[in-house]
């Protein structure tokens, strides 16, 4: 998308929102007339951007309709993030978490605990696809609302490692909704220590300690696997690949501006082996 469609609230909306299957094509419209709306006005309330208690309304019995769904109408976003990184020899995948506060409206219904347990509403694990020669933020590569559910009152530490569903899950749900890049193309998934537990970890260097800080120097130092030692091998991979942002030995992205601390080369066959 170039930047004129970006900066054009119309434009953008019909691109992001335009093909989405609603099983009904009004529902499309008024879903991209409500992406305009608020395009246009992004930091207004819900009836500011909407212009009106009619339209407002309008938009509340659309979301309200079961065949409307936050995946339904990311579908094509993420479709053309795909397209995009496809067509990148390399992208990389930043995954994060981030916590929406909604303790303010205290008779909402269908939140949860975030930050330090005594707020409410829900959390967003996204993962955004960058072209990093430039910088440029292609879109989301994938994104999952979700909302914590609290821990059995008087739960043991040994209980807790039994359980067969965690919330860092999320993080290995996105990797595997996104799969495999086409080949040609490489895919680096990044994240903080929040993404310590990676089970793909292990694809490129055979220790999933190596890439983590929060295991501290002893577990990667056992497995002769520290954090300088796998940036230099992402550097090799990247610049065998015939990657033009590596120029010569020297590469451009420096440690300084590229933290891996729990970051993973993903070539077109990686996902199988590491599952």
């Amino acid at each position: 998308m170039n930047t004129q469609d970006v900066l054009d609230p119309k434009s953008w909306a019909e691109r992001t929102f335009g093909g989405v299957q609603l099983h009904d094509r009004r529902r499309t419209r008024r879903a991209v007339q409500a992406a305009t709306s608020m395009a246009e006005n992004p930091m207004g309330s819900l009836p500011a951007q909407m212009q009106g208690w009619k339209e407002t309304k309008a938009l509340y019995r659309l979301l309200d309709e079961p065949d409307v769904t936050f995946a339904a109408l990311m579908q094509p976003h993420l479709h053309q993030t795909r397209e995009q990184a496809n067509a990148s020899p390399v992208v990389l995948l930043v995954q994060d978490t981030t916590d929406i506060d909604l303790s303010h409206r205290r008779k909402i219904s269908g939140v949860g605990q975030i930050g330090n347990e005594r707020g409410r509403g829900f959390f967003v694990q996204t993962v955004l696809a960058v072209r990093p020669e430039t910088r440029e933020v292609l879109g989301c590569m994938a994104q999952e609302p979700f909302v914590r559910i609290p821990a059995p009152e008087g739960e043991q530490r040994y209980q807790r490692r039994q359980r067969q569903e965690r919330e860092t899950d999320v993080w290995m749900r996105q990797v595997q909704a996104i799969g495999t890049p086409e080949p040609g193309s490489m895919w680096v998934h990044v994240g903080d220590r929040g993404a310590d537990m990676f089970p793909f970890c292990g694809g490129m260097s055979g220790d999933p300690d190596a890439l983590s800080g929060a295991s501290g120097p002893e577990s990667a130092g056992a497995a002769g696997r520290r954090r300088d030692h796998v940036f230099a091998e992402l550097c090799a991979i990247l610049a065998e690949s015939g990657e033009p942002s590596m120029q010569g030995a020297r590469p451009t992205w420096a440690e300084s501006t590229f933290d891996p601390i729990a970051a993973c080369l993903w070539a077109h066959d990686a996902l199988a082996p590491t599952l």
